[in-house]
C-alpha cells in the first residue's frame, strides 16, 4: 500500500512539472508575440497597411498601447491616418483618438483629414459625432476656425447631450484656435444657448469654457443664476468648483451685502457685514434671498468627495458671509479632514492649510477644537510644517497654551534646522495668552541662549527681544543675561548679535549701568564685526550719549555743555570717526547725522529721535508667514467689492430650458449617415417660437383656444364631428337592421330551405359589399386624417 502511494505521489510530482513547463513555455510564447506586435515598428505598419480592417484593427490597438505607455508613436502618423475612412466603426474611433493627440505635432498633414472629420459629424453613432468635433477642434490652426466654428453650430443643436458637452469643450478650444478673437461674439453666443441646456454634462462643459473665454461677462448668467445654484450638486467636481467661484463673485457684484444686528446697550443695531468680528460676541444675519440659495446650495458639497469643490465652498464661505456661518455649515471639520490625506497628496494639505489660514484670521475659534490636529509629523514637509506653525500661532489660547508650548519646545531641539527655527519663532504667540507663559517661555529660552544651540540661537534671541520689549522693566535680567553672552564672546550670528545690541540701547532709559560697559567691549572689536552689528553698535553709542548728556545738562545747565568731556563721551567720539569711514554708506550716513544732532545742547531732537517707544511686532510664526503662497493670497483676495448699489431683482428672472428633440439617424449612400438637425425647430429664450410645456387640456378646451381658428384647426374640428356622427348612426342602422332580420325570420319560418339559401347568400353578398366599402372609406379616412395630423404637427 506504501509502494502504491508513494508511485501515486511520483507521478503527481511529474505531471506537475510538466504542467509548469507547458505554462510557463505558452506564456513566453504569447508574451513574445504581443511584445513583437507592440514593439516591432515594421509589424505594426504592415497591420496598419493591411487590407483586412481585423489587421488594422489590431495594429491600431498596437499604437494606442504604445501611447498608453508613454511611448512615442509619431512615427506611423501617416499609416493611421490612412485608414480614417474605414467603415468599422472601431477603428475610426482609435484613428480620431490618436489625432487627438498628435494632430498638433504634425498640423499640414492633419489638415487633408478635414473633409473626412466633417462628414463624421454627420454619423450614426454619438460618440463618433462628438469625437470628431472634438478632433476637429483640437487641430491648432487658426486657418480652419471658420470650419470648426460650423461644426460647432451643428453639435450645439444635436440630439444627443454628448455631442452637444463635445461642442461645449471645442467652444473653448475654438477661441484658443481663435489668434484675432474674431469669432468671439459667435462663441458667446453660442454659450448662451449651452448654459441652458437640460444635461448637466453640458452645463458643465459650457462653464469650463465661459472661463476661459469670458469670465467677467456676468450678464450671461443673470437669467441661469437661480437654476445654476439648484444643480450645483449636480456637475462634475472641476465643473462644480469653477461655477462656485464664478457664482461667489457674481454674488458680490449683483446682490446685496448681508446685514448683521446685534444688541448694544440694549438696542439691536443693523450694520452690514463687517471685516472684524471679535467685538461681536452675538448676532444675526440677514442675507439676500438669492444670496441665501447660492449658500444653501452649498450646504451639501461640504462632504463631497472632491477635494477642490471643499476648498472652493470654504473660499465662498469666506467671502460671503460671517464666521459663525462657516461654524453652522460645517467648513472648519471639512478642512481639517483634508490633513489626513496620504503621503501622495501633498499639495492637498498645503491648499488646505492655506485655506485655513486665511479662515483662522476671521476667527480662530472656528479650529480651536482641532489644534492637535495641526501638531508636526517627522515625516512631513517644510512647507506642510510651516503653514501648521502658523496655525498654531492663531490657536493658542488659555486652554491650550501649555500643550502648544511643550510641543513647540520639543520641535525646537529634536527637528531639523528649519523646522526647529520656525518653532522657536513660533513660540512668540505664546506670550500674548498671559504674564506666567510668558515669564516661563522667556527662562526656557535664556536657557537655550546659554546652552549656544547653533540652530535655534538666533530665534532664541529674536523672540526674547520681543518678549523683553513687551515690558522692558520687569525683564532687567533677562537683559543682563543677555549682556554676558556677548561679553564672554559667544558664538552668535550676525542677525542674533544685532538683536542683542539693538535690545542694550532699548533697556538704556531703564537702567544706564549696563549699556556703556557692553558699548566700552564692544568698541574693541567694532573693525571685526559684520556691518550690521557695527551699524548696531554706533546706534547704541548714539543712545549711550544721548542718556549721558540729558543727566549731564539737567544737573549742570546747558551752558556746561561744552565742559563735558566724560569717558562716554570719548567712546562716542570714537565710535562716530569709526563709522565715519566705514565701508557701508548707511552706517557712514547715519554717522553724519549723528554728529550733527548730538554737537549741541538742545539734544530734544535727538532724544525724539533714538528714545521714542517702538511697536511691539506681531506674535506671530514669522516664517511661517513668509511662506503663504502668493498665489493663493491673490486667489482669494481676486474677488470683487461688495456692491454699492445692488441690482434689480428682475435681471435673474428665470427663463425654461432648452429642449432637445431626438431624432434617429438614417442611413445614407456612401457609408455615411445624414441626420436632421433640429436647430431650426427648437428656440430658447424670449424668442415667438420658443417651446413650453402647457397643463393637460380637454377636447372643449383645445377647440376654445385662439390658436385652434386656423383653417386646418376648422378642418381637423369638422373631421372629428363627421367620424362620431357616422359612427353614431351607424349604431343606429345596425339595430334597426337586428329587428328587422328577427321580424323576417319569425314570418318566414315556413319557407324552404333554397329560398332561404338564397337569401342569405344575397345578404352575405350584400354585407361583403357593405364591409368592402367601409373598409375603403376608413382607409381614404385614415389617409386624410394623418395629412392632417401631419399639417397640425408642422403648425
Amino acid at each position: 500500500m506504501a509502494q502504491l502511494l508513494a508511485k501515486f505521489l511520483a507521478i503527481l510530482d511529474t505531471a506537475r512539472e510538466f504542467t509548469f513547463e507547458a505554462a510557463t513555455s505558452a506564456t513566453a510564447a504569447v508574451t513574445a508575440k504581443v511584445t513583437d506586435i507592440y514593439t516591432n515598428p515594421q509589424e505594426i505598419a504592415r497591420l496598419l497597411n493591411s487590407r483586412t480592417e481585423r489587421d488594422k484593427l489590431t495594429g491600431l490597438k498596437s499604437v494606442v498601447a504604445l501611447m498608453a505607455r508613454g511611448a512615442d508613436a509619431e512615427l506611423y502618423f501617416a499609416d493611421v491616418i490612412k485608414n480614417v475612412t474605414s467603415p468599422q466603426l472601431q477603428v475610426r474611433k482609435l484613428v480620431y483618438a490618436y489625432l487627438l493627440r498628435y494632430a498638433k505635432a504634425q498640423p499640414d498633414i492633419a489638415l487633408l483629414l478635414i473633409n473626412s472629420i466633417q462628414k463624421s459629424l454627420n454619423d450614426r453613432d454619438p460618440h463618433l459625432r462628438a469625437l470628431g468635433i472634438r478632433v476637429l477642434s483640437g487641430i491648432r490652426i487658426s486657418a480652419i476656425s471658420a470650419i470648426v466654428m460650423l461644426g460647432i453650430k451643428k453639435c450645439v443643436a444635436d440630439s444627443s447631450h454628448i455631442v452637444r458637452r463635445a461642442a461645449a469643450v471645442a467652444v473653448g478650444k475654438a477661441w484658443e484656435i481663435d489668434a484675432q478673437k474674431l469669432n468671439e461674439d459667435a462663441l458667446v453666443e453660442t454659450l448662451k444657448l449651452l448654459l441652458a441646456d437640460n444635461d448637466m454634462g453640458v452645463v458643465g462643459a459650457s462653464i469650463v469654457a465661459f472661463h476661459k473665454i469670458c469670465p467677467e461677462n456676468y450678464a450671461l448668467l443673470h437669467v441661469h443664476y437661480r437654476r445654476l445654484c439648484r444643480c450645483l450638486a449636480d456637475l462634475e467636481e472641476w465643473p462644480q468648483a469653477l461655477l462656485i467661484d464664478i457664482l461667489t463673485a457674481y454674488a458680490r457684484m449683483f446682490l446685496p451685502k448681508p446685514t448683521i444686528s446685534y444688541l448694544q446697550e440694549g438696542v439691536k443695531v443693523t450694520i452690514a457685514l463687517p471685516d472684524d468680528y471679535t467685538e461681536l460676541p452675538s448676532y444675526e444675519t440677514a442675507f439676500d434671498p438669492d444670496l441665501q440659495l447660492f449658500i444653501t446650495s452649498m450646504k451639501g458639497l461640504v462632504y463631497s468627495r472632491a477635494d477642490v469643490s471643499v476648498l472652493a465652498v470654504a473660499r465662498a464661505f469666506i467671502h460671503l458671509s460671517p464666521p459663525y456661518c462657516l461654524a453652522q455649515f460645517q467648513i472648519a471639520p471639512a478642512l481639517v479632514r483634508l490633513l489626513t490625506k496620504g503621503h501622495n497628496e501633498r499639495e492637498i494639505q498645503c491648499l488646505a492649510l492655506e485655506t485655513i489660514v486665511v479662515a483662522v484670521r476671521a476667527d480662530p475659534a472656528l479650529f480651536a477644537p482641532y489644534y492637535k490636529r495641526f501638531f508636526v509629523f517627522p515625516t512631513e514637509p517644510l512647507a506642510v510644517a510651516l503653514l501648521k506653525f502658523n496655525v498654531l500661532a492663531h490657536l493658542v489660547n488659555v486652554h491650550n497654551a501649555r500643550a502648544i508650548t511643550a510641543e513647540l519646545q520639543y520641535y525646537a531641539l529634536h527637528a531639523t534646522g528649519p523646522v526647529a527655527k520656525a518653532a522657536v519663532g513660533c513660540l512668540s504667540a505664546v506670550a500674548r495668552v498671559s504674564t506666567d507663559h510668558s515669564r516661563r517661555l522667556l527662562r526656557w529660552l535664556l536657557h537655550q541662549v546659554h546652552k549656544n544651540v547653533p540652530t535655534i540661537i538666533s530665534e532664541c534671541l529674536s523672540v526674547i527681544r520681543y518678549l523683553v520689549q513687551q515690558d522692558v522693566a520687569h525683564h532687567s535680567r533677562a537683559v543682563t543675561q543677555l549682556a554676558g553672552v556677548l561679553q564672554h564672546s559667544v558664538s552668535v550670528s550676525e542677525e542674533a548679535k544685532a538683536s542683542i545690541v539693538w535690545l542694550l540701547g532699548e533697556f538704556v532709559t531703564v537702567d544706564d549701568s549696563i549699556a556703556p560697559d557692553v558699548l566700552r567691549v564692544l568698541a574693541k572689536g567694532y573693525k571685526t564685526e559684520e556691518p550690521q552689528v557695527r551699524y548696531q553698535i554706533l546706534l547704541l553709542a548714539a543712545k549711550v550719549y544721548c542718556q549721558d548728556v540729558n543727566e549731564y545738562v539737567s544737573s549742570h545747565g546747558t551752558d556746561s555743555f561744552s565742559q563735558h568731556d566724560g569717558v562716554i563721551a570719548k567712546l562716542f567720539r570714537h565710535i562716530l570717526a569709526l563709522a565715519r569711514y566705514d565701508v557701508s554708506y548707511d552706517t557712514r550716513d547715519r554717522a553724519r547725522m549723528f554728529g550733527v544732532l548730538l554737537s549741541q545742547p538742545h539734544i530734544q531732537l535727538a532724544a525724539l529721535f533714538l528714545q521714542a517707544p517702538k511697536p511691539v511686532p506681531l506674535a506671530e510664526a514669522k516664517h511661517a508667514k513668509v511662506h503663504i503662497l502668493s498665489a493663493l493670497e491673490m486667489y482669494y483676495n481676486s474677488v470683487p467689492a461688495w456692491a454699492k448699489q445692488p441690482s434689480d431683482l428682475t435681471i435673474r428672472k428665470e427663463v425654461g430650458i432648452k429642449e432637445h428633440i431626438h431624432k434617429s439617424f438614417q442611413n445614407v449612400s456612401g457609408g455615411s449617415t445624414r441626420s436632421g438637425s433640429p436647430a431650426s425647430d427648437v428656440h430658447f429664450g424670449n424668442q415667438s417660437r420658443s417651446i413650453q410645456k402647457k397643463a393637460p387640456q380637454s377636447l372643449d378646451d383645445f377647440f376654445a383656444d385662439d390658436g385652434a381658428s386656423s383653417s386646418v384647426m376648422q378642418k381637423l374640428r369638422y373631421r372629428i364631428q363627421e367620424s362620431l356622427e357616422e359612427e353614431s348612426s351607424n349604431d343606429e342602422s345596425e339595430d334597426e337592421e337586428e329587428d328587422e332580420e328577427e321580424d323576417e325570420e319569425s314570418e318566414e319560418e315556413d319557407e324552404n330551405e333554397d329560398e332561404d339559401e338564397k337569401d342569405e347568400g344575397d345578404e352575405e353578398e350584400g354585407e361583403e359589399e357593405e364591409g368592402e366599402g367601409d373598409e375603403e372609406h376608413e382607409e381614404e379616412h385614415e389617409s386624410e386624417s394623418e395629412a392632417e395630423d401631419a399639417q397640425l404637427l408642422k403648425y
